[in-house]
């Protein structure tokens, strides 16, 4: 991730084809393409952000259940 998306997407697309995977393989591939403006981990990992839906949600749990 310190690269960013595109390695990973151009290590995708230097997989073997084979029939039981290439569908999946393709909609990743299509996936990460279309969303990697939203998907700049490298970025948000240099600014020591947190990264991902835990540091979320244990803030909702302690907002939300600590008040009563």
């Amino acid at each position: 991730l310190e690269k960013g998306i595109d390695p990973i997407i151009e290590t995708l697309e230097k997989l073997p084809k084979q029939q039981k995977t290439t569908t999946k393989r393709n909609r990743l591939i299509n996936y990460y393409k279309h969303n990697k403006d939203r998907m700049q981990y490298h970025k948000y990992l240099k600014e020591e952000l947190l990264i991902g839906s835990v540091a979320i949600e244990s803030t909702h749990k302690d907002v939300c259940c600590n008040n009563y």
